[in-house]
């Protein structure tokens, strides 16, 4: 009987097995960028939410400064952020940067919020939101008002959320009897 010869072995098991080993490196890789890329935008998302949240606050404590406030001191300078529309100087929420004083701040005085015990901040942001208000200097009509008028305020919110940088502006006309 003869015996075969031994068989001589290239290596080519090993080459395939290291082309498959690099090729599912890759594909874990790329799994973990996309799946970083994707926490990220979701905690983007989250922030921005708490900022319309505390801009949507502001909103409403703007209204609830004017409903309990007869006849607010609406002024040409913008003055503890009540604005009038003869103003020159009305702040464009477009281009403003809110460190100065023409804004109300959410659970500060004259706030609604601040005669509240104790005073409910907004917790994981990075300022509480601030608020003013323009009386737009006209009458609404409004069938639910006795005589049929109210009168009109427009009131710019602007909320933070845990970082500086995301940031919401919100804009809402309020009409009072």
């Amino acid at each position: 009987m003869r015996i075969p010869p031994p068989l001589t072995q290239n290596g080519s098991a090993l080459i395939i097995g290291l082309i498959f080993l690099v090729m599912l490196t890759i594909v874990g890789v790329t799994a973990m960028q996309s799946t970083t890329l994707e926490e990220k935008m979701a905690g983007n998302q989250r922030d921005r939410s708490v900022a319309f949240q505390a801009a949507e606050t502001a909103l409403r404590d703007g209204e609830a400064y004017i409903l309990a406030t007869a006849t607010p001191a609406f002024d040409a300078n913008c003055t503890g952020g009540l604005c009038t529309t003869a103003s020159t100087s009305i702040p464009d929420w477009t281009t403003y940067t809110w460190s100065d004083s023409k804004y109300i701040a959410f659970g500060t005085s004259p706030s609604p919020a601040a005669s509240m015990s104790p005073v409910p901040l907004i917790p994981n942001v990075f300022q509480q939101p601030r608020y003013f208000i323009v009386d737009l200097g006209f009458v609404i009509p409004m069938p639910i008002c006795s005589g049929g008028l109210a009168r009109g305020y427009r009131i710019i919110g602007h909320g933070w959320g845990q970082n500086f940088n995301t940031q919401v502006n919100l804009e809402t006309i309020y009409a009072k009897c």
